[in-house]
Formats: structure tokens, C-alpha cells, sequence
């Protein structure tokens, strides 16, 4: 495997990581209590309740990471082949509606600018890549906030197309948007507290 494609392969678990850590927030695991197991019938309500759970962990997960999937790699490829990234094939790829693809543009350029950066930087770890490339936690968090930011944007343009199809897309984005923050400074305060 060669140095890029490693690298490719840290960015994308810590993108999985991180999906995994948001919809973990999101997503409230059902408690077993001492009474489920003494009455058959509330531990068969409960095992249900936790199959929904986990399968819909699972589902915000993947949705979560397709879009970051696919940006990373317009990043590795763009950057492998020496050209700009190509982000009108990613908007057409995206399922994104067409109020939406202005902001949909900037929260791409962003992100596959950060991939790029994580590409020219050295390291083994996802960490020491962040290190390399963005040199202090102050300017790790310059970007984190602008990511916040173009994300912020990107939901409300997506809002009120999303709140047609699902009920309570406020409190889901709202909690995805405050769960990120904390999760994304919790992280840039452990790679540079190394």
C-alpha cells in the first residue's frame, strides 16, 4: 500500500470513527432493567427496541459517511492525478436538492481541502497527520469551526426539504450539530495535548 493510499485509509476510519461517535449521542440505547429479565415478554419488547436501535445507528452511520466517502476520494484522486478537485461530478453524484448545492459546494470545499492537507502532511496516524498538517490545536480549530460553520449551512438549506419526509428533523440536526462540536474540540484537544 502505498503512503497515499494508507493515508486515505486513516482519514476514512477516523471519518467512521467520528460517524459512529455522532450517531452513538444521537441514537439512546435502550436499558435492560432487572424486570425485562423477570417477565419473558418485556425482555421480547426490549430485544425489539435494541434491533430498532442498532439498525437505525447503523443507518444514520452510513448516510453520515457517503457523502465524506465519496469527497475523499475526488481528494485522493484529484491530488494522485495533480488536478483540481471536480466538485459539479460530486454535486451531480449527490442526492442533494438544487436550493441546496450552493452550500452543498462550499461544505465540499472544505472538506476535501482538509483531505488534501491531510495528504501533504506526514504521520502513520490520523493524529500525527493532523499534527503535521495543521502544526497547533489553534489552527486545527480555525478549520473545525469553519467546518461547523459550512455544516450549519448545509442543514439549514436542507431543513425544509428533510422535514417533509421525517418528523423531528430539528431536534436530530440540532443534537448532530452540537454532538460534532463537542466531539470534533474533545478530539483537537487530544492529538495536541500529545
Amino acid at each position: 500500500m502505498n503512503s497515499q493510499q494508507s493515508k486515505k485509509r486513516l482519514i476514512l476510519e477516523d471519518e467512521e470513527r467520528f460517524a459512529h461517535a455522532v450517531s452513538e449521542n444521537i441514537f439512546k440505547k435502550p436499558q435492560i432493567s432487572v424486570w425485562m429479565i423477570l417477565i419473558p415478554i418485556i425482555l421480547v419488547y426490549h430485544m425489539y427496541r435494541y434491533q430498532k436501535y442498532a439498525k437505525g445507528r447503523k443507518s444514520f452511520a452510513e448516510n453520515y459517511l457517503d457523502d465524506r466517502r465519496q469527497a475523499l476520494e475526488e481528494a485522493y484522486t484529484s491530488f494522485a492525478g495533480n488536478r483540481k478537485p471536480d466538485f459539479a461530478k460530486l454535486i451531480k453524484l449527490s442526492n442533494e436538492p438544487d436550493g441546496a448545492a450552493k452550500k452543498y459546494n462550499a461544505w465540499l470545499e472544505t472538506i476535501v481541502s482538509h483531505y488534501q492537507h491531510l495528504f501533504r502532511a506526514e504521520g502513520n496516524s490520523y493524529d500525527a497527520l493532523i499534527r503535521s498538517s495543521y502544526k497547533n490545536r489553534t489552527n486545527y480549530l480555525i478549520f473545525l469551526n469553519k467546518l461547523n460553520d459550512v455544516e450549519r449551512q448545509l442543514n439549514a438549506a436542507l431543513k425544509p426539504c428533510l422535514e417533509e419526509t421525517a418528523e423531528g428533523v430539528d431536534e436530530i440536526i440540532s443534537q448532530m450539530e452540537k454532538y460534532s462540536e463537542e466531539l470534533r474540540k474533545d478530539q483537537a484537544t487530544k492529538i495536541f495535548s500529545v
